[in-house]
């Protein structure tokens, strides 16, 4: 009885960290989407000015020099220049990575979400019978 009760909970517990780094992953693929817009209009920008996110809905206009040079963080703090076609190749690999790391979170959590609804109905009827 008591093992199933402990299992119910340890089970809750490894749903609670999927569901967090889950978030996680998803507020990351909000910045790389935002990143891969950026970089679009980067792109397709006529004039030397654009419009750029800084995040939490701030902009600010900034005047382009040259638009086919990025400059991209690697790791590390180390920075390199890229040209805008292989940082929007590099970004959509991050993306395509993330989507697969949230695919894996959300399979685990259908598994655990599946072990747990099995489990309830036996783990109530144990407490119901404590009482």
């Amino acid at each position: 009885m008591q093992q199933k009760i402990m299992r119910y909970q340890q089970l809750q517990k490894r749903m609670e960290v999927m569901n967090n780094r889950r978030e996680m992953f998803l507020n990351r693929m909000v910045e790389i989407q935002s990143t891969l817009e950026a970089l679009e209009n980067i792109e397709n920008s006529k004039e030397d000015e654009i419009m750029l996110s800084l995040g939490s809905g701030v902009y600010i206009s900034a005047k382009l020099s040259e638009n086919n040079k990025i400059l991209m963080m690697i790791g590390g703090n180390i920075v390199t220049d890229t040209t805008l076609d292989d940082a929007k190749k590099t970004v959509d690999e991050y993306k395509k990575e993330t989507e697969a790391t949230i695919e894996v979170f959300e399979d685990e959590i259908m598994k655990y979400a599946g072990e747990l609804s099995e489990l309830q109905p036996e783990v109530k009827a144990i407490i119901e019978k404590s009482r």
